[in-house]
């Protein structure tokens, strides 16, 4: 019994010492951060919590911010806003003391499981005191200066002063920084106006603006707001019925200013890229100046020209003209459209919809869809480079079968369900033909094609089969802009961007990315494929460029998926590279009537139009530019059909200038002589059947 006693006794006074230096431990450690903690004024409403974000263009002019706030004293916030808030943040606001102790409890336990900082418990006091006060980074030591603070507040402030803070500063995305700015900026409307619906839909936000925007993920942000509504019955602030009429009640966005509206897709895609390297509080509440590559002039003439094409497309399906009352926005063809500077990189101009206030879904970047044939200079520069085949290198266009691995076969057919026979690659490009770009994968290889497009910066998922040839993975507009521009800029690969630099509210320069080139391509095989591609401009699928007006040089690729599901130009100039894109969301075909015949919406009517529009405004008033020709390349007038020397036989129309290697003219002329030798020489030409061609 002596012995019991004197283990607890021991026990006692080692648990006292514990206890004595943990509260020593404490208030050094409160000590040494004293000075780390701010100042609190003698009232909340004096605080100024964030400075605006404000975004630059390229040229320097400030096109938009994030930040504008607009307080109100609780009074004047509306009671429904008040009960949804506390609901979903912070239920036992009016009981805690600053800190929800069993929270924080249960937090340590999963982190110390985790072995880093995964989550922890907050109040509504310890968020005020996070949001604005701290670094971002999640460490222990912040949690606990975070709570620190959050003590002092509740010590120095009463629930409703902290409270009205709170609903004054906090951010709700759409650059809207407390409840009367977020209630004007979502609803046109004030604070003490917002009905239950509309409240709880703005709790749903603060949760995560970028992810619950109901302008972006309109879906995610009606399911936390019915939690909301769920979670209010079961504490007894809302009976069954009024939740009931709360999820009924139909509520209207407010429209974006057509300002604003412009350049919404390329700085949602500017703010996502601040969000991914440094994380989202420290977008809303850096007061950052960021500085983009943005060109004003360039992005109104893009938005102008994805609308002024899809105006036409719908006239040419026969689709009431949009925005007609109980029309869905579904049912109506979408564009997008991204420009890139070919010598760096910067992305001048992305669209990514006919109308961002009715969907914020960005097309140019998020949606892979099926390229079609603007997928095959791929294929042409893979064989050419790795088989030393030149553009006057001829293939034979005929009906062919191949055996895919899984045993199943394959039968590619042309655009104009016929065969053209023996033709150069020039000529094969021009004129698009599929046989001729199957017959290209299937001697080089669908995995040595995948490299390509991943060396000239295309990420997207890409299934190493012969149908690749024809476009059968999906890509983004950005990549193929992006891609395209190594041909532009002579095999030198810049990766698309967005922000020039970045500084914080001191001025300080905290991002600032240098746009370096690397070596992608062999410069002389790349000048042979855009001269290829300048044919398909001048006498191919392209020709539409031309009669829209465009006439400066340029080279592209049309884009045509099976059953009209998918329409592309992607093109470029020796300064910008474009890709125009246009389809249904739902991936439905695009057909139409014309003189009794059933068509559908081809790369040259549905992308190149709108490539047009907007490369006729881009370089208006720009002198003629020839591409850049590199060392080593000569050119021979060749048939287009046999590849040989033309001669005086040769009828001008099949007559073609390609850019060669002296070593491929050698063996041009050798095969001319060899050929004259035998008395085999034929430069007779197909019908080319060019008024079969879909523009």
């Amino acid at each position: 019994m002596r012995m019991l006693l004197k283990l607890v006794k021991a026990a006692f006074y080692l648990a006292l010492i514990l206890a004595v230096a943990a509260f020593v431990a404490g208030v050094v450690v409160v000590v040494s951060m004293r000075d780390e903690i701010p100042q609190l004024p003698d009232r909340l409403e004096k605080l100024v919590l964030n400075t605006r974000t404000e975004f630059y263009s390229g040229s320097g002019s400030l096109i938009s911010t994030i930040g504008e706030k607009n307080r109100v004293p609780l009074e004047r916030i509306s009671p429904n806003f008040i009960q949804a808030l506390l609901t979903a943040e912070d239920d036992e606001f009016y009981l805690h003391h600053g800190i929800d102790k069993k929270g924080i409890l249960r937090a340590l336990l999963q982190n110390l499981r985790a072995g880093r900082i995964e989550g922890g418990a907050s109040t509504l006091t310890q968020q005020l005191a996070r949001n604005f006060f701290f670094s971002l980074e999640q460490t222990h030591i912040r949690k606990l200066k975070e709570i620190l603070l959050a003590c002092q507040l509740e010590y120095m402030f009463d629930k409703k002063e902290i409270l009205e803070a709170y609903c004054n500063n906090m951010y709700f995305g759409s650059g809207a920084y407390g409840v009367e700015a977020a209630s004007r900026t979502y609803f046109a409307s004030h604070a003490d106006q917002l009905s239950l619906g509309q409240a709880s839909l703005l709790v749903a936000i603060l949760n995560g603006p970028s992810l619950y925007s109901p302008y972006r993920h309109p879906g995610r942000a009606r399911t936390r707001q019915l939690w909301i509504l769920q979670r209010m019955v079961e504490l007894g602030l809302l009976t069954p019925e009024a939740r009931l009429a709360a999820e009924k009640e139909e509520i209207t966005l407010r429209r974006y200013t057509e300002g604003a509206e412009r350049s919404s897709y390329f700085l949602d895609y500017v703010q996502d890229r601040i969000r991914e390297q440094f994380g989202e509080e420290f977008l809303y509440y850096g007061g950052l100046k960021v500085f983009t590559t943005l060109d004003p002039a360039l992005q109104s003439s893009a938005t102008s020209a994805v609308r002024g094409g899809l105006r036409r497309l719908d006239s040419m399906l026969s689709l009431p003209e949009y925005g007609t009352r109980g029309q869905s926005p579904v049912d109506y063809p979408q564009g997008a459209l991204v420009a890139v500077e070919t010598g760096t990189g910067a992305i001048l101009a992305l669209v990514g919809g006919r109308d961002y206030y009715d969907s914020q879904f960005n097309r140019a970047l998020h949606q892979n869809r099926l390229p079609g044939s603007s997928f095959k200079p791929f294929v042409y520069y893979t064989a050419m480079r790795d088989l030393g085949l030149s553009p006057a290198s001829t293939l034979v266009d005929s009906a062919v079968t191949f055996v895919l691995p899984s045993g199943q076969t394959w039968s590619p057919g042309n655009f104009e369900q016929n065969f053209l026979g023996r033709m150069t690659l020039k000529k094969a490009l021009t004129l698009s033909r599929n046989v001729i770009s199957a017959d290209l994968i299937e001697m080089v290889g669908p995995d040595r094609v995948v490299e390509t497009a991943r060396q000239f910066g295309i990420q997207a998922p890409l299934t190493p089969t012969p149908a690749l040839s024809l476009g059968a993975s999906g890509v983004s507009p950005l990549e193929m802009a992006g891609a395209y521009a190594v041909l532009a800029n002579g095999g030198i690969y810049h990766e698309p961007y967005a922000i020039r630099r970045i500084e914080d509210y001191r001025g300080n320069v905290i991002y600032d990315p240098v746009p370096r080139g690397r070596d992608v391509a062999n410069p002389q095989v790349v000048y042979q494929l855009v001269d290829m591609m300048q044919s398909v401009v001048d006498h191919g699928t392209g020709q539409v460029l031309r009669r829209l007006g465009f006439m400066l040089p340029a080279a592209g690729k049309t884009g045509t998926t099976s059953d009209y599901r998918d329409s592309w130009f992607v093109g470029f100039t020796p300064g910008l590279s474009c890709a125009a894109w246009v389809g249904y969301d739902d991936n439905r075909e695009m057909r139409f009537t014309q003189n009794g015949r059933r068509l559908g919406v081809t790369g040259a009517r549905g992308g190149a139009p709108i490539w047009a529009l907007f490369m006729n405004q881009a370089t208006a008033g720009r002198q003629r530019q020839e591409f850049p020709i590199p060392p080593g390349i000569e050119f021979l007038e060749v048939n287009a059909w046999s590849g040989l020397p033309a001669d005086e036989s040769t009828a001008a129309a099949d007559r073609i200038t390609v850019p060669l290697l002296p070593e491929q003219i050698e063996a041009v002329r050798g095969a001319a002589a060899g050929a004259d030798s035998v008395g085999t020489a034929d430069q007779t030409a197909p019908p080319a059947a060019l008024d079969t061609l879909e523009f």
